[in-house]
């Protein structure tokens, strides 16, 4: 929350690090960008501590589905957003590839926590 917090409230002077003085155009996508980016990054917090979960079980085939249908949404939402809506496309893109893995990954690791309950 802290690095949502301080991308979001910092935006443009973060994109003035790397845009020349007088690209204002430039400054002003990239902070729609990371405004939708600092929301949005809480996603892969709990992605990566999903996929932190199964790695450590030794069960990487949910792992590979989950990232292999994350990068897929990801590839054919930015395909079809960027042309209609510019760079927050792929923000939004990016936010629907993780929620994807987030709803493969969390009901399969509900039913592993209530497998080992029963001891099965």
């Amino acid at each position: 929350m802290l690095i949502c917090s301080v991308t979001w409230l910092f935006k443009r002077p973060f994109m003035q690090l790397f845009v020349r003085a007088g690209n204002e155009e430039v400054v002003a996508l990239g902070c729609g960008y990371l405004s939708l980016m600092a929301v949005f990054y809480i996603f892969p917090g709990f992605t990566n501590g999903f996929q932190g979960f199964f790695r450590g079980m030794g069960n990487m085939s949910i792992t590979l589905l989950g990232t292999l249908t994350q990068t897929s949404l990801r590839v054919i939402f930015v395909y079809l957003l960027v042309p209609r809506i510019g760079m927050n496309g792929v923000a939004i893109a990016c936010a629907v590839g993780w929620s994807a893995m987030l709803l493969l990954e969390i009901p399969y690791c509900v039913h592993l926590i209530q497998k080992q309950k029963h001891g099965c």
